[in-house]
């Protein structure tokens, strides 16, 4: 060997273990949580005593200080009667505007996102456009709205408001026969010009926001004119056209007449159902390509406050099995947040969904 030539140095053990806690960090930034989870999970095995890798074991487990999203449902109430929506039944409810301001007044600093919206659809609140200005406070603060568009919308408040509003129209056809098909009360040419007007107005003005996307559930009344809905969106100006899988809930089997529900609205296409067929058809949830049977959303983006308050750890947590871990209306967000009952039910996502209620028919991760 030539004796000028430098040789590398070994690698320690400890550097081994830097290296591989700062590629799960990046993991974790990145969203990559089933790494940075395996990573973790064997290198403490082996070295229990790191302190770094223990604080990313934990965030995992138990999220953050604060969730990065929670979803804020201001009513629960819909007109639309769509055939398979695990929406209905129940109290139905609307959130005061003033309880809405003192939680954000909490959370508005603390997160990344809210979701203006889970059961029902948000534009039937008086308020809503009052709720979505209260989110335009917090500069940095992006927000998320799910809505069929079939209301008269004041498209001038939309066009006004300063929020980073991301507004979802669900428009499942391309005309109205095959719209009430599943949206039984919907109004095509409304919707249309709610986007149109909202669309025609914001780039009048040279503005971002509100942005503006069609998602397009695919079912079997529909799969022949989603190209059609698709060409319509363009000539139309939407900043995004999605195409979204018909899916199904734990809860949907227990509904009259599921069979031909199911025969009725899953898609020929099956790429465009979320669930396994057979299986779904023999009332079992099971995921058409399955995952690993972690959660790793629970701790992060899936934290929801109903309309009365009541704080559950997951959207999909709907009734008879809500796991309500408190009421922000009462106690505030955080003291919930740090509850050991909330904890534990965030680790237990975490490392044993199968162990939980109804998180042991989820057909996200398993």
């Amino acid at each position: 060997m030539n004796m000028t030539q430098k040789t590398m140095p070994m690698e320690t053990d400890t550097t081994r273990v830097e290296k591989i806690v700062e590629q799960a960090h990046r993991d974790m930034e990145a969203k990559r949580f089933m790494s940075a989870f395996t990573a973790l999970r064997d290198l403490l095995a082996v070295h229990p005593g790191c302190e770094r890798a223990r604080e990313l074991y934990d965030r995992i487990l138990y999220g953050g200080e604060y969730p990065e999203r929670v979803i804020i449902e201001p009513t629960n109430y819909c007109a639309m009667a769509c055939p398979v929506c695990s929406g209905r039944g129940g109290e139905v409810g609307f959130m005061p505007l003033e309880k809405f301001e003192r939680l954000m007044e909490e959370l508005g600093p603390k997160l990344r996102e809210v979701w203006l919206h889970q059961r029902g659809d948000p534009f039937y609140h008086k308020d809503i456009y009052d709720f979505i200005d209260i989110v335009g406070r917090y500069k940095y603060l992006s927000c998320v709205m799910h809505t069929h568009g079939c209301h008269m919308l004041d498209i001038e408040r939309l066009a006004a408001t300063k929020t980073k509003l991301e507004l979802v129209f669900s428009v499942d056809g391309a005309d109205q026969e095959s719209l009430t098909r599943y949206r039984t009360n919907g109004d095509f040419e409304l919707v249309l010009e709610n986007m149109r007007r909202l669309l025609a107005l914001r780039n009048k003005r040279g503005q971002e926001f509100p942005r503006v996307v069609w998602k397009y559930i695919v079912m079997k009344p529909n799969e022949h004119l989603a190209e059609a809905a698709k060409k319509l969106a363009e000539e139309i100006g939407v900043d995004r056209f999605a195409f979204s899988e018909f899916g199904i809930n734990w809860t949907t089997p227990l509904m009259k007449n599921f069979k031909p529900l199911m025969e009725r609205f899953v898609p020929t296409d099956r790429n465009f159902f979320h669930e396994d067929y057979e299986a779904a058809m023999e009332g079992r949830i099971k995921r058409r390509t399955p995952q690993s049977p972690h959660c790793f959303h629970v701790n992060v983006v899936k934290a929801t406050v109903r309309w009365n308050g009541s704080l559950i750890p997951c959207c999909m947590s709907i009734k008879p099995h809500e796991n309500v871990m408190g009421n922000v209306f009462e106690s505030g967000f955080k003291p919930i947040w740090d509850s050991e009952k909330y904890r534990e039910f965030r680790k237990a996502s975490v490392l044993e969904p199968a162990s939980l209620i109804p998180c042991d028919r989820c057909a996200i991760i398993f």
